[in-house]
């Protein structure tokens, strides 16, 4: 649910009969009853879930497919509370904890609970007992009872408003307090110490499944035995009824926000507690006992709404006495949410993650003829209401913006090297052994310039179209040539005949009537109407050799992406910028720029946006949306809404002023 538990949020318990043998309560008949059945039912594979979620499993680490809990910590992390242990999730990489995969780490078995109190500490139940992981490392320590070796059996943690922590375990109640047997009086140690709870006078311990507070800082206390109130001050329980004066049966407890305290009751509903009358009122009962609300699970508050979590039907919207069924999502045993993110746990289909980032990120996987499956795109760019893509292995193929695959142009030639939009809307591309000028619109190829009959030189890399009778081509090893479509003249700039400082010309670019070189031995412009070269030294606290791309800014400003990172360049000033860590260190990466002039670099990691009024970095990745793999290097487009960067995979179609924050932080810059 929320990032931290406290005394408005939520307390996890077992799952009755379906997953651990349990003491039976009144509905433990019918349970046994629909135990095969049920099993049977949630070993069929759900529908697909929408293409804005990821699900993660334990073929991506995970330590168990059934999740009892979510949390996230004040990294952005997010935590998983499985039946074989704990999970940490970055965003990219899944980190397990238990006594089968990192036995030094942690002991954790069957954790049910997990909270983050307001020290940024782990508690984690289960069990192994429970144990805590503090802020700044890595090894979870476990909490003992003073006098018992066992370890306890616990079902529910809950903090209060005085931040006591309570802790329900299979033998009753407990609470955590200072260990007056720590071995270090400057060592922060805890103990758990057994709580007598009376019930009419006389001792009785509970088997606690849940727990959460009233209004007037009692707790309520769902037991195999009932519902009861518990007073901290005094120990004694009172029982809960139902307004119909019959006993609750009660498995779960929420304390939302508004205050309202919501009872699941398995086999029978969800009610709420009234704190004037002392009972349990039902609004929302299971006509068939188990399908619906009779086995929730987690849930919690939104626009008036709640959200439940059913180990049948999966996701419930309940509001107005109306129960919809989102028809989509598995069984599900947990849900989490905050500004940024949904998670939902599942009971055998790992964690499904829907940042609210996903709306504003649409993935399409290329579907493009390929021969050997694999795609291998040299470049992308958007004509009107189309995709261009330069495929070496494919050729030259037009996709829609929204990323339907429509054709591929023929060609002598299967392997697409360039391409560019030309001044008076046509496309041209270089393809392995000739130039073609394309009318974007019918796809039809308006002229064919073979390589060899007017001396151009192959493994073009670039095209740079400044006026209809001019197209400049960088060579990968035969540095720049400067072609005229209606003379078919044709001239050769390499380190012989000029000044240019290598012929290995990985890029070339145009700002107004300059052109920038990205070269084997460094940046270089060239003036055509001078015909000279210039060289721009490296900066003298970042010094670099190589340079791979220049990518013009709209303010004025080139990017150029070198063998030592990336760099920024501000030729008014004729000076490099300082850029931010990690931008200064990032390479292979992909420019393009927002209709607010913002840059956004792609990388194999991810994404990065950088604001440099206000200096601000955001890092997105897995997490929100985008491709695993990362992206490819040089090979973007845009619009005045949209964004596009390609991976091997297909093309992610980026709506800026939809993105929010970064759901998960990678921790790696």
């Amino acid at each position: 649910m929320n990032a931290t538990k406290t005394s408005q949020n939520k307390n996890k318990t077992n799952i009755n009969n379906t997953l651990e043998p349990m003491e039976p309560n009144s509905h433990s008949l019918f349970l046994r009853l629909i135990k095969v059945a049920l099993i049977l039912m949630l070993q069929l594979s759900f529908a697909t879930v929408a293409s804005t979620y990821r699900t993660l499993t334990v073929a991506d680490g995970l330590p168990s497919n059934r999740v009892f809990d979510i949390a996230r910590d004040h990294r952005g992390f997010a935590w998983f509370a499985t039946d074989k242990g704990l999970a940490r999730y970055d965003g990219a990489h899944i980190q397990a904890f238990s006594r089968y995969h990192t036995p030094g780490l942690s002991q954790s078995l069957w954790v049910r609970d997990i909270l983050f109190d307001e020290y940024q500490q782990l508690w984690s139940a289960g069990k192994q007992g429970l144990e805590v992981l503090r802020p700044h490392s890595e090894a979870f320590q476990p909490i003992a009872v003073p006098g018992r070796t066992a370890p306890l059996n616990i079902y529910s943690l809950f903090k209060a408003a005085n931040q006591k922590l309570w802790v329900g375990a299979a033998d009753g109640l407990y609470v955590l307090e200072p260990n007056p047997h720590s071995p270090s009086a400057g060592q922060r140690a805890e103990a758990l110490k057994p709580v007598l709870t009376h019930l009419d006078g006389a001792p009785v311990n509970f088997k606690i499944l849940s727990i959460t507070h009233t209004q007037d800082n009692l707790l309520l206390l769902a037991t195999t035995r009932g519902l009861f109130v518990f007073d901290p001050a005094s120990n004694n329980t009172r029982p809960i009824s139902l307004d119909t004066a019959q006993p609750v049966m009660a498995d779960k407890l929420w304390t939302l926000d508004d205050g309202q305290i919501w009872i699941a009751m398995h086999g029978l509903g969800l009610g709420v507690y009234d704190v004037d009358t002392d009972t349990v009122q039902l609004i929302y009962q299971d006509p068939n006992e188990f399908d619906t609300v009779g086995y929730v699970f987690d849930l919690y508050k939104e626009n008036n709404e709640i959200r439940a979590a059913s180990l049948n039907t999966g996701l419930l919207s309940l509001t107005a006495g109306t129960v919809t069924t989102t028809h989509s999502y598995p069984p599900l045993l947990s849900l989490f949410r905050d500004n940024s993110l949904r998670m939902y746990g599942t009971y055998s289909e790992g964690v499904i993650v829907e940042s609210g980032n996903h709306s504003a990120v649409s993935n399409v996987r290329f579907t493009h003829p390929s021969e050997t499956g694999k795609y291998e795109v040299n470049q992308l760019t958007r004509v009107g209401e189309h995709l261009w893509v330069a495929d070496q292995l494919s050729g030259l193929c037009r996709y829609t913006t929204d990323g339907e695959f429509e054709r591929c142009i023929s060609s002598e030639s299967h392997s697409a090297q360039a391409l560019a939009p030309a001044t008076n809307g046509s496309l041209w591309a270089a393809m392995y052994h000739e130039l073609i000028l394309v009318e974007p619109d019918t796809t039809q190829v308006k002229a064919r310039y073979k390589l060899a009959d007017y001396q151009i030189p192959a493994a073009i890399n670039t095209l740079l179209p400044t006026t209809n009778d001019t197209l400049w081509l960088a060579h990968s090893f035969d540095g720049i040539s400067r072609f005229n479509p209606k003379t078919h003249a044709i001239t050769h700039l390499t380190s012989e005949n000029s000044q240019l400082l290598s012929d290995q010309v990985h890029h070339l670019a145009k700002t107004q009537n300059t052109l920038w070189l990205a070269t084997s031995a460094g940046l270089q412009t060239y003036s055509p109407e001078r015909a000279q070269f210039a060289t721009i030294p490296s900066p003298g606290n970042r010094p670099f050799i190589a340079v791979y791309t220049v990518t013009p800014a709209p303010d004025g400003k080139v990017w150029v992406q070198t063998d030592r990172g990336l760099r920024c360049y501000d030729p008014a000033r004729q000076s490099w910028l300082d850029l931010p860590e990690p931008l200064v260190r990032l390479n292979t990466t992909s420019l393009t720029f927002d209709h607010r002039n913002t840059v956004w670099i792609a990388t194999g990691q991810g994404i990065w946006h950088w604001q440099a009024d206000n200096n601000a970095v955001a890092f997105y990745n897995y997490g929100d949306g985008l491709f695993r793999r990362g992206y490819l290097e040089n090979v973007a487009t845009r619009s005045e809404s949209h964004i596009w960067f390609a991976s091997t995979e297909g093309v992610t179609r980026l709506t800026p002023d939809s993105l929010g924050q970064p759901a998960l932080s990678s921790g790696q810059w």
